[in-house]
């Protein structure tokens, strides 16, 4: 998946629509490979030789991972309805970032099958093979959004794995290594 125009959507090899399993989502999240994809690399436009600092990727992982689910939190939404668009029909649609993607998922997620869940229940649910997400709106500029991945292995009860874009990209990382903000704002959200 080389695809780095951020606008337009991936055909990911491996999708899972139907049957959830801890397998089955790492599997979809890992065939990503946010830490080495150009398409989420940050920082990747500059305006005049200057960095973009703002140039991150978290939604479009998100939109990337969540769409190969079977459960797409859209990238692209109609500016009256809300209602999700597919690229390239885009005419009078809005691109959604983190912020964009928190007020959705609180205003149109329910009847997209997402719901708010407890930290404890997105791990539950993300080891059970079901997509799930947190969501940060900053107030005060430039929210995050990050997907909840399956425990390993050796998982410590009571963190929450996720995997992320960002200023830094990692694909399992703890909620715990996040930022304060993030840490106190997050609502986390699941998909059957």
């Amino acid at each position: 998946m080389t695809e780095t125009r951020a606008w337009v959507p991936l055909q990911p090899k491996i999708v899972n629509s139907g049957v959830r399993s801890r397998e089955n989502y790492d599997a979809v999240i890992n065939q990503f490979d946010v830490e080495n994809n150009e398409r989420y690399r940050p920082y990747r436009r500059k305006n005049s030789g200057e960095i973009t600092w703002s140039d991150t990727y978290c939604n479009i992982f998100l939109w990337d991972v969540t769409r190969a689910m079977g459960a797409e939190i859209p990238h692209w939404v109609d500016i009256n309805t809300g209602e999700p668009r597919e690229y390239p029909n885009v005419t009078n649609a809005k691109e959604l970032d983190a912020n964009g993607i928190a007020t959705w998922l609180d205003t149109k997620g329910k009847e997209y099958g997402w719901r708010e869940v407890t930290a404890e229940e997105a791990q539950a649910r993300a080891n059970e093979g079901k997509p799930t997400v947190g969501v940060w709106k900053n107030p005060n500029g430039i929210g995050h959004v990050v997907v909840v991945r399956p425990a390993p292995d050796n998982a410590n009860s009571g963190e929450v794995y996720l995997a992320q874009a960002g200023s830094k990209n990692f694909n399992c990382g703890k909620l715990s290594q996040q930022g304060q903000n993030f840490i106190n704002g997050v609502k986390f959200y699941t998909h059957d």
